[in-house]
């Protein structure tokens, strides 16, 4: 019975002892794993535990550190991106600035050809019709007979224009 009310205090007392640096690095370890780089396990002795507790509050700032160049990293990068975003669509919006203005151009242009090829057109049908006219007119052998390829030229040189041809 003595050993009892002498035993169970002292063992009370060695595990309290022995489980509270057990306690208080699982306590930190959990801090350190949700994001708190800066807590500390607080451990001071020279043994296996403080070693222990030494390292994990080592490597706890050394994370807090790669944590902090990470963040600064990215928004760093984050201003990067956005600055070359805003010069990119600077430069979308002068290049379709370019692109309207030269398709005016081109527009323009195009129909400007398109007229000058139906004004080519329609000289070269007059050209063709003069020279058959012109053969036509050599070969006649009245002048009834000039008379009527000159009215047949008339008609198709000015179609669609009103009035007469005396000849």
């Amino acid at each position: 019975a003595i050993l009892l009310v002498v035993g169970i205090p002292i063992v009370y007392f060695a595990a309290t002892v022995l489980l509270r640096p057990f306690r208080l690095l699982e306590a930190g370890s959990e801090q350190i794993a949700k994001g708190n780089y800066s807590h500390t396990v607080q451990i001071r002795s020279a043994d296996e535990f403080g070693r222990l507790a030494s390292a994990i509050n080592v490597m706890s700032r050394e994370i807090e550190e790669a944590h902090g160049k990470q963040v600064s990293y990215g928004i760093q990068l984050e201003a990067t991106v956005a600055a070359r975003t805003r010069e990119l669509e600077r430069m979308k919006v002068g290049l379709e600035h370019a692109v309207a203005e030269r398709t005016e151009q081109l527009n323009s242009t195009n129909a400007r050809l398109t007229e000058q090829s139906a004004e080519l057109s329609r000289h070269n049908k007059e050209i063709i019709l003069f020279d058959r006219s012109n053969e036509l007119l050599q070969a006649c052998q009245s002048e009834a007979e000039a008379c009527s390829i000159i009215s047949r030229m008339a008609d198709e040189l000015f179609q669609g224009d009103s009035g007469a041809l005396y000849l």
